[in-house]
Parts: structure tokens; C-alpha cells; sequence
């Protein structure tokens, strides 16, 4: 019986003989991503502008998510700016030119072309206190967002099923073993066609990723 390599899609032919087939197993993808990122550095842009928003990112070059494969990426999240929006870095899901399919936010946000096809689900919802302050809603016992995400851990993933993606974040609070999720599901953009490419922007957290 012969094995062929493994694509990057995730088939595999097998022969024995005059018998051939191929399968498909699943593919989890490492990240070349590592180090820290500090997207509360405030920029200077073309025009001279400082800026932290769409600066930062987990690398110069996306990765590719095919048919079958799963991208993961940990990280710390070591501090941030407080708000919901700002507790970890978007989700960028785009095409090999840049074109954004959506990106996605931790807090049950996000835009692009196909976002309003997405199925969101979370464990967690935001509400606003009186003092202004953001607290999580639920069983997180009215922790700060502040306080609630500093140290945590957080585990991102871009699957790819082969017809839809699916994104989300996995956050585990620090020194703790609770845990909120946040999922958005049924991406169809760049899926067939193998286009799909991901990168992350860190707006106002600083994360060390690997950790």
C-alpha cells in the first residue's frame, strides 16, 4: 500500500495494487505569527496623522486557510484600552488582493460584503453602567471588561469546512478556568475557491501571540 504527501487541502490518495482511492482528513495550520503586539502605539500615517486604528497587524503576510484546514493562533492579551471593541484584534478574512470578505470584532460586531449572512453566537453579552464603565453581562459576576481581559488567554480559529468558514475567539480569563466564546459561522466568501487569507489588526490591545 503507497501513501502519497498530504496537500495542503487535505487529500490524500492511497494505492494497493490496482486499487486507488484518495480521503480527506483534517489539516490544522501553524502560524507563523509570533511576538508581541502593541496596538495602543499611537502611529504616525501619510499624512501625519497619529494613529493606533489599522496599524497594526499579527504579520506582513497573511496566511492561506484551504479547503479542509484550520487555522489556530494564541495569544495573551498583557492590556487595553477598556472597551469592547478593544479587548483583542479583528478578524480579517480577504482574498489574495486585499479584498475583504468581512472582518470581525470580539464584541458581536463586524462589516464586509459577506457579513449579514454570518451566524453569530456568543456566551457573554456588553452592557453599559452608570458610571460608564463596560461590564460583561451574564455570569461574569459585573467584571470590568477592563479588569475581566487583562492576562486572559485567548485562542483564535479559522476554520475551513470546505463550503463555509467558521471564526472565532475562545477567551479564558486569567488564573481562572471560565471561559466566553464568540462565533461567527457560514462564511462563504474565498471558501470554494481556496481564497481565503487571514490576518489580524490589534486596535488598542497589546497581545504577545505563541503564548
Amino acid at each position: 500500500m503507497t501513501f502519497t504527501s498530504v496537500k495542503e487541502d487535505g487529500a490524500v490518495s492511497i494505492s494497493y495494487g490496482e486499487f486507488s482511492t484518495s480521503v480527506t482528513v483534517d489539516v490544522t495550520l501553524s502560524s507563523s505569527w509570533n511576538g508581541t503586539k502593541n496596538g495602543k502605539a499611537t502611529t504616525t500615517d501619510t499624512n501625519g496623522n497619529l494613529t493606533t486604528w489599522w496599524y497594526t497587524f499579527a504579520g506582513d503576510s497573511d496566511i492561506s486557510v484551504v479547503k479542509n484546514s484550520k487555522l489556530v493562533v494564541a495569544m495573551n492579551i498583557s492590556s487595553h484600552n477598556g472597551y469592547p471593541y478593544n479587548v483583542a484584534p479583528c478578524i480579517i478574512a480577504r482574498d489574495t488582493n486585499k479584498t475583504e470578505y468581512v472582518v470581525v470584532r470580539p464584541d458581536n460586531y463586524g462589516w464586509g460584503t459577506y457579513y449579514p449572512s454570518l451566524a453569530l453566537n456568543n456566551n457573554f453579552a456588553w452592557i453599559k453602567a452608570a458610571d460608564s464603565r463596560w461590564l460583561m453581562d451574564g455570569n461574569s459576576g459585573g467584571d470590568s471588561a477592563n479588569g475581566w481581559f487583562e492576562g486572559s488567554n485567548l485562542v483564535i480559529s479559522v476554520t475551513n469546512n470546505g463550503s463555509n468558514s467558521d471564526l472565532s475567539y475562545v477567551f479564558t480569563k486569567a488564573n481562572s478556568s471560565t471561559r466566553y466564546f464568540m462565533t461567527y459561522t457560514g462564511l462563504t466568501g474565498g471558501t470554494s475557491t481556496t481564497d481565503l487569507n487571514i490576518n489580524l489588526c490589534f486596535d488598542g490591545c497589546v497581545a504577545t501571540i505563541g503564548e
